[in-house]
C-alpha cells in the first residue's frame, strides 16, 4: 500500500496516494501498533500527499502527528526525525509562518551537522530548505549562498542529472531572477530544463519549475513572444497525452511568466484556466512574489473571491 501510494504520489496522482496512504497507516496502526517506526512513517507519507493537494492546514497537523511519534519512537536526533523536522518546515513555510519555518530548518541542520559530514547529502537538503526560506523573506544573498553550497554537495554525490542537483540549479536560477541576474537565470534554468525534459520529461513539476524560472528569465528582457511558445508547446503536448495530476501547474506558472512581462491580462486568464483545471491555493495566489503586481487587480481578487465560496466547485480538466 506504502509503495503504491509513494508511486502514485511520484505520477502525480495525490489524491489516489493520499487513499493508499490511509489504507497503509489504518493497517499499520491495527497489526503494528503506534510504537513501530513504519506506523510514523506512514502518517509521514499521508502528510505529504496531503500537501502536495495544497491542504496545508491539513498537512501541518499530520506532519507534527508523524513529528512527535517520531521523536517518541525514535528519538530527537534520529534522522527520520530530522527529515520530519524538515516536513514540517516546508508545510509552514509555504503557509507563509517565515520565522516558524526557518526555526525548524536550523534546527534540521544543527542536528544533521552533529550526526554526519559536512559534506552529506542531506545536508544539502536542509540548505536548499533554508535557502528557499530566505528567498522568500528577500534575504537573497545569504539564500544564494546557501544554495550554492547544496548545489556543490549534490553535483559532487548525486552526479549533475540527479534530480536533487537539478531542483537546486532551478532554485538558484529563481534567487539570481530576485537579483536581477537574468542572464545567468536564463542559462541555468535553460540547461536544468533540458536535462529534466530528458529524464523525468517535460511534463514533471520540476521540469515545469524550471520552465517558469527560464520563461521569467526571458520576459524580463523582453522576449514574452519566445516564452509563451515554450509554454503552449508544453500545453499542447499535456493535452495530446491527457497528461494527469498536477496538470493545473503549467497554467499556473504560465501565468507567472505574463506577470514578469507586464501582460496582467493574459495573467488571470492563466490562472482562471489554472482553477479551472485543479487549482485552488487562495493563499498563494495573494502572496506569492511572482504575482505581485497582480495584488491590486480587481480580476485576480474575483477569482480568489469565487475559489473561498462555499459553493465553488473547480471543474475537471
Amino acid at each position: 500500500m506504502s509503495n503504491l501510494g509513494i508511486a502514485l504520489m511520484d505520477q502525480g496522482r495525490d489524491a489516489e496516494a493520499e487513499q493508499e496512504f490511509r489504507r497503509a497507516l489504518d493497517e499499520g496502526n491495527r497489526l503494528l501498533g503506534p510504537d513501530d517506526p513504519r506506523t510514523p512513517a506512514e502518517l509521514h507519507n499521508l502528510a505529504w500527499a496531503v500537501y502536495f493537494q495544497r491542504r496545508y492546514e491539513e498537512a501541518e497537523q499530520l506532519h507534527r502527528q508523524a513529528l512527535a511519534a517520531y521523536q517518541h519512537v525514535l528519538g530527537p536526533k534520529h534522522p527520520d526525525t530530522v527529515i520530519a523536522t524538515q516536513g514540517l518546515a516546508s508545510t509552514v513555510l509555504n503557509e507563509g509562518h517565515l520565522d516558524d519555518a526557518e526555526k525548524l530548518n536550523r534546527q534540521a541542520l544543527s542536528i544533521w551537522l552533529r550526526i554526519v559530514t559536512p559534506e552529506d547529502p542531506r545536508i544539502a537538503i536542509i540548505k536548499f530548505n533554508l535557502g528557499d526560506k530566505l528567498l522568500r523573506a528577500d534575504h537573497l544573498h545569504e539564500a544564494e549562498q546557501l544554495v550554492r553550497e547544496a548545489l556543490a554537495i549534490d553535483g559532487h554525490f548525486n552526479g549533475p542529472e540527479h534530480t536533487n542537483t537539478l531542483k537546486d540549479q532551478s532554485l538558484l536560477a529563481r534567487i539570481l531572477i530576485s537579483e536581477g541576474r537574468y542572464a545567468e537565470a536564463e542559462k541555468i534554468a535553460r540547461g536544468t530544463l533540458e536535462i529534466q525534459s530528458r529524464t523525468v520529461g517535460p511534463q514533471h513539476p520540476d521540469a515545469l519549475a524550471s520552465l517558469r524560472e527560464l520563461g521569467k528569465a526571458m520576459a524580463y528582457t523582453h522576449r514574452y513572444p519566445e516564452a509563451s511558445k515554450m509554454f503552449r508547446d508544453v500545453i499542447e503536448m499535456q493535452d495530446d497525452s491527457r497528461g494527469r495530476g498536477r496538470a493545473f501547474l503549467v497554467w499556473y506558472y504560465f501565468a507567472c511568466v505574463a506577470t514578469a512581462a507586464n501582460r496582467p491580462d493574459d495573467a488571470v486568464q492563466y490562472l482562471e484556466e489554472a482553477t479551472r483545471r485543479g487549482y485552488r491555493d487562495t493563499f498563494v495566489l495573494m502572496t506569492n512574489n511572482d504575482l505581485k503586481s497582480l495584488r491590486k487587480n480587481a480580476h485576480l481578487h474575483q477569482l480568489v473571491a469565487e475559489l473561498k465560496s462555499p459553493g465553488a466547485r473547480i471543474r475537471a480538466p
